[in-house]
């Protein structure tokens, strides 16, 4: 197989290796005829060759590094003899194969779940997966917050995330190929996130959930994970939180470009100390305040609408975040204090305030 070729199929799979795992094969990649594979005990990857080119192996996942440092040229054939990578002809290549007996090789292609529920996916989807990831948490011992979770019921197909200040929801119209009577379930972060990479590269894909995982199916490619459902770590009820707001009530107007200027100045000026800013809104002005204690930040901004009398503090970085996500803003009141409200689309995000 030409070596060009071969360490780009590896560099695929290159992310669901776990070099520092208890189990040693998590760092093992499993070389068919056919197809390559990567799996971390908890999500894979596999791509296919095009072309029937080596012997069954599984070598270590550092072999990728080791191949790229090798060669300089990109037209050299590799194969697989007597466990040593060589040129075509005959010269031995500096890298030996560690291997690893393929029968210890952990495969979860093989046993992925039989009764499936198969979702097209389309920009719409994709759109609502890469919002709903701004917004999950990035601690992982939470696992009831982190990733994007999936709830389909007779109301149709609905995203979550929530990294304890903000809390996101999609929605689509979009009909699985297989409906299910219903779903709950998280999507870990790292699955999501190669998911939107693998679509944006193939633009066209399907998301196969299952009892125990969910496959990404692309094109010469698949990728895997389980899955933590509600019963096994209790999945807030979303809807359930985010309907104590009068969202549908709330006004939003559009976001004017000075103000998403504004607050990203702000996550600059505000690099050490206090990095929080204060907006004030009363009629159709929004100043934009802040002090870091060398610099500070006043700036008064037109809105085309008034969204009334509010004045409060807010994370300058978390709202810098947020406002790439929405192209509206609300301001809803509560007894214990403002929560802004953004929408695009089909996509609502309530953000906390100090």
């Amino acid at each position: 197989m030409n070596r060009k070729t071969f360490l780009e199929k590896l560099e695929i799979v290159k992310p669901c290796l776990k070099y520092d795992s208890i189990v040693p094969i998590f760092g093992n990649v499993h070389i068919d005829k056919t197809f390559v594979e990567s799996f971390n005990g908890v999500q894979g990857i596999k791509v296919d060759f095009g072309e029937e080119a080596f012997v069954e192996v599984c070598v270590k996942g550092d072999l990728i590094s080791r191949l790229s440092e090798t060669y300089s040229s990109d037209t050299l054939d590799l194969s697989v003899a007597n466990d040593i990578f060589f040129l075509k002809d005959g010269k031995k290549a500096v890298a030996k194969l560690a291997t690893t007996p393929v029968a210890e090789y952990i495969s979860p292609f093989i046993n992925k779940s039989k009764e499936l529920t198969l979702i097209g996916l389309n920009e719409d989807v994709i759109s609502g997966f890469e919002k709903c990831l701004g917004t999950s948490n990035k601690n992982k011992i939470q696992e009831n917050q982190h990733g994007v979770i999936v709830v389909y019921d007779d109301k149709g197909l609905k995203l979550y995330s929530t990294d304890g200040k903000r809390i996101s929801k999609f929605v689509t119209d979009i009909q699985p190929s297989v409906p299910p009577s219903n779903i709950n379930v998280i999507l870990p972060e790292q699955f999501c996130t190669l998911l939107v990479q693998q679509f944006k590269k193939s633009k066209a894909g399907d998301l196969s959930i299952g009892q125990n995982d969910v496959v990404g199916i692309f094109v010469g490619m698949e990728i895997y994970s389980k899955l933590h459902t509600n019963e096994e770590v209790g999945i807030p009820d979303f809807e359930k939180e985010m309907s104590k707001f009068d969202i549908a009530n709330t006004k939003t107007i559009p976001i004017p470009d000075e103000f998403s200027k504004a607050v990203k100045r702000g996550t600059i000026i505000f690099d050490k100390g206090d990095k929080a800013i204060e907006l004030s809104f009363k009629d159709k002005t929004l100043k934009v305040n802040g002090s870091s204690g060398i610099c500070t930040i006043d700036e008064e901004i037109v809105l085309s609408e008034s969204l009334g009398v509010s004045v409060f503090k807010i994370e300058s970085e978390l709202l810098s975040e947020s406002l790439e996500s929405i192209t509206e803003i609300g301001i809803i009141n509560t007894s214990n204090g403002n929560i802004i409200l953004g929408k695009d689309g089909n996509y609502t995000a309530l953000i906390s305030t100090l």
